[in-house]
């Protein structure tokens, strides 16, 4: 068989793709955010990185959805 001298190489559990990485990273910074101060969610989501509050929502919700409490 070709290439079946090649190491078989497998995921890390920890490793994450980096827009997951990157979203839980948002996610994590406006709750901070949130938490501490007076701003609305729509300067709060601004302030990390998206474009509106609906962007914000629209992967909050899917948290909620990968991550059943």
């Amino acid at each position: 068989m070709a290439g079946s001298g090649r190491p078989q190489y497998r995921r890390s559990t920890t490793w994450k793709p980096p827009t997951v990485y990157l979203t839980g990273w948002r996610l994590a910074l406006a709750a901070d955010l949130l938490r501490e101060g007076d701003d609305t969610v729509e300067s709060v989501a601004r302030a990390v990185g998206y474009g509106g509050s609906f962007a914000f929502g629209a992967d909050l919700a899917g948290l909620f959805r990968t991550h059943r409490v």
